[in-house]
């Protein structure tokens, strides 16, 4: 027998044993029930008082030794109890059927009774037995009650009786025993067969339920483990469950959340986030805020997102926020931030001092020429005129400088995107240049957060930047394109295209260096300006030149979705 087999010719669980015992208890009543009647009503079968009396004290015994099995079912001599129930089972069948008439008797069908319960009580093997067991004592039942009738009739004599042969009642008692065999051993391997399926079916069930409680503890495990604040609330908005995150997060206990509305501690700019159709999505994808931690006092910044819980019918069941703790991270930032902003620094103090070395010596010959004799003014003013230009330079220089390592803050508001690049293109074409040609394509995109001066700066750098990139070559064109990106969710795109000499792959990743220049002119702070502009009001710049292809400049800029919510919840 395999190990998967196994079980099925294991007795029993108790608590199949106790309904089984209830089952006994039923059948002795309706056995002592059909007693009464046949002995009251008699319907031509009325029993001698005798035999009513005995018949009463074996339906007696054998509802007592059911109440005796349902009280120890959860015992271990397991074994015993099958093997009890077996033989009684037997002796209640043989004992009624005596009493009661022996072949003619209502009551053989407890031989059925018997072979059925043994199914349930052992397994598909022990009907088989019982079976067995049935077949010789109603065979030997009703073969010795047709010899005694055979000899009967032979004393008798031809007056009282018309005599029959003894082969002829043996014969009949014989077709009679085959066919209750064979009833007997159909119904041993139906009622085996059934109870092997659902012994199957029962450990199935055990081995599902098992496989549930252990998935089930593991997602509780999971829930429990993540470091985000999972908070799950119904239709009407009230907490369900707060993982032990959340519960961290917000500062406070189970009972002061659980059955109560989710408004009460998040932000109600959290209603934007909700989906109201399943599978719908959000204008607003994620909010950040701020809040006061009750236990400590400290601000945190959290982030909030909303998912729709969908029942099996597809409609929205509940919600799930989603609350993760930026606090540690957003300082972790500002950090890298600081030491990457001083090492730029000091590059741009070495960039910065090369820088100066040439203005400076300019002027300091000039001016020793000028100190050392009269010059004639012709020499004079030209001598005055490289002073004046390298002081213009020297300042320019300062500015640019100042510009990068201390950018004035700024001041972010909503803009409409396309109307003010369209106002920058109309003064960047009032000086044309020849050969030059400006394409435009705006799509339709929401506001964007973003400070003003800061983005004319940006856009005035990138404009000029194409430009110079063509400035030898008879035509240029240049493409200006307003948009969305899916992988940069609540920011737009603004891009600009040239199709110049492209930018050599060596280069591409100095580009946003400080002092980095492949023009003859030029400090090359132009574009580390405009990269941290962007990188301090929420947005990024990427750039993608190919030896084939145009030079393509992308500036991401944040929309009013991706502003961080300032007032706690």
């Amino acid at each position: 027998m395999s190990p998967e087999a196994a079980p099925i010719t294991r007795p029993a669980s108790a608590p199949r044993r106790g309904w089984l015992m209830i089952l006994r208890l039923g059948i002795s009543l309706f056995l002592g029930g059909t007693l009464v009647l046949l002995q009251t009503r008699g319907y031509g079968r009325g029993l001698p008082l005798s035999w009513f009396q005995a018949g009463l004290t074996v339906v007696g015994f054998y509802f007592c030794l059911a109440v005796v099995f349902y009280l120890v079912r959860d015992t271990v001599w397991v074994g015993f109890q099958v093997a009890s129930q077996v033989v009684t089972d037997l002796a209640l069948a043989m004992c009624l059927t005596l009493i009661t008439g022996g072949e003619g008797s209502p009551f053989p069908f407890l031989f059925i009774i018997a072979i059925i319960n043994s199914a349930f009580l052992g397994g598909p093997r022990l009907p088989l037995v019982v079976a067995t067991f049935s077949a010789l004592l109603w065979g030997g039942l009703i073969t010795s009650q047709g010899v005694l009738l055979a000899e009967f009739l032979a004393l008798a004599g031809p007056g009282l009786a018309p005599a029959l042969p003894l082969n002829t009642i043996l014969a009949v008692r014989l077709e009679s025993i085959v066919i209750n065999t064979g009833a007997c051993y159909l119904v041993a391997f139906l009622s085996g067969h059934l109870a092997s399926q659902l012994a199957l079916s029962h450990r199935a069930l055990v081995a599902s339920q098992a496989h549930l409680g252990r998935l089930s503890d593991l997602n509780e495990i999971i829930i429990q483990s993540i470091d985000s604040g999972l908070i799950t609330t119904n239709r009407d908005g009230l907490i369900l469950t707060v993982n032990r995150p959340g519960l961290l997060i917000l500062g406070l206990n189970q009972e002061d959340l659980i059955g109560r509305p989710w408004t009460l501690f998040l932000p109600e700019s959290a209603q934007a986030l909700i989906p109201t159709v399943p599978g719908g999505g959000t204008e607003v994808g994620s909010l950040r805020f701020k809040r006061i931690w009750p236990r400590g006092g400290r601000e945190l910044t959290l982030e909030l997102n909303v998912l729709a819980l969908i029942n099996p019918g597809g409609e929205i069941w509940g919600r799930l926020f989603v609350l993760k703790d930026l606090t540690s991270m957003i300082k972790m930032e500002e950090a890298v931030r600081r030491a990457e902003h001083l090492a730029a620094l000091g590059e741009m103090a070495a960039g910065l001092a090369h820088e100066l070395r040439t203005p400076l010596a300019s002027m300091t010959g000039a001016w020793h020429m000028l100190a050392k004799e009269s010059p004639d003014p012709e020499d004079q003013r030209r001598l005055t005129g490289i002073i004046g230009r390298e002081m213009d330079r020297l300042a320019k220089l300062t500015n640019d400088f100042l510009s990068f390592a201390r950018p004035v803050r700024g001041a972010p508001s909503l803009l409409d995107l396309s109307a003010l690049v369209e106002d920058h293109l109309q003064i960047f074409t009032g000086n044309p240049r020849p050969g030059l040609k400006l394409e435009s394509r705006f799509e339709p995109v929401p506001p964007v957060f973003f400070d003003r001066g800061h983005f004319s700066q940006v856009v005035w750098n990138l404009l000029n930047n194409a430009l110079e990139a063509g400035a030898r070559q008879e035509s240029l064109t240049i493409s200006v394109e307003i948009g969305l990106d899916s992988s940069w969710p609540n920011h737009v795109v603004f891009k600009v295209t040239n199709d110049g000499p492209p930018i050599l792959p060596e280069n591409l990743s100095q580009l946003f260096k400080p002092f980095f220049t492949t023009k003859s002119t030029g400090h090359g702070l132009g574009l580390p300006t405009v990269s941290r502009l962007l990188h301090e009001g929420g947005g990024d710049i990427t750039v993608d030149s190919r030896r084939s292809g145009p030079t393509t400049f992308r500036v991401y800029l944040p929309t009013a979705a991706a502003r961080p919510a300032l007032d706690p919840a």
